[in-house]
């Protein structure tokens, strides 16, 4: 009787073990609001001062200006000391100005509609563009900007590792962000790519979370 009794204890400690184990090692189920439709912009807003993201619609009234005084500290800056902006311009956007913004200090990533650049700037580059006529409003690329709107609702459905396409600033960005998935535990993927500073993984529904507030990452 007393072997049966030593058995049974045995038992019920193994069990409760296995049960702390699991409960310690499980990963908590990913939160993740899905963003709503983007809002249009007020009646008599010309279209050439609105910014047309997929989550949100960016803009400036006619002959007026808009410009942070600092970093919005929703996510965290480039090792550069810088973050993604959409930078609204009064004239059409062309070469001379897309050089024009450069000369004050950003970098121009890329065209955005429907007259506005994607820039990498710091807090002293948005001064210069504030000083200059021919730039009407800066804004910050959240991380609610970044997210494609079908991952989010697969992330909250309930998907665990879902598969990603990043795009980062640059390069350097992109292959710095290759490293940190692997390190992570993601796999990196083959597979048609948004251009050289884009990537295909797949990851676990935290790292999205991580990804989105990197400020070296403008789309996810």
């Amino acid at each position: 009787m007393k072997k049966v009794w030593t058995f049974g204890i045995l038992v019920l400690a193994a069990a409760m073990a296995v049960g702390a184990w699991w409960f310690a090692t499980r990963r908590p189920r990913v939160v993740f609001a899905v963003p709503p439709p983007p809002a249009p912009a007020p009646a008599g807003v010309p279209k050439d001062r609105q910014v047309l993201l997929a989550n949100r619609t960016l803009w400036v009234g006619e002959r007026k200006r808009a410009f942070p005084a600092r970093f919005a500290q929703t996510q965290k800056p480039t090792a550069r000391g810088t973050l993604p902006y959409a930078v609204v311009c009064e004239a059409p956007v062309t070469g001379a100005v897309r050089e024009r913004a450069e000369k004050l200090g950003v970098r121009v990533v890329r065209f955005l509609p429907s007259n506005a650049l994607l820039v990498e700037a710091d807090t002293a580059g948005l001064k210069k563009l504030e000083e200059d006529a021919l730039f009407a409003a800066a804004f910050e690329i959240t991380p609610v900007d970044k997210i494609q709107r079908a991952l989010a609702e697969r992330i909250a459905a309930g998907e665990e590792t879902p598969e990603v396409t990043v795009l980062a600033l640059s390069q350097a960005d992109r292959n710095a962000l290759r490293k940190d998935v692997e390190a992570a535990g993601g796999e990196l993927l083959q597979g048609r790519l948004l251009g050289p500073c884009s990537l295909k993984a797949r990851v676990s529904a935290d790292f999205v979370l991580e990804l989105l507030g990197r400020g070296e990452v403008t789309w996810v």
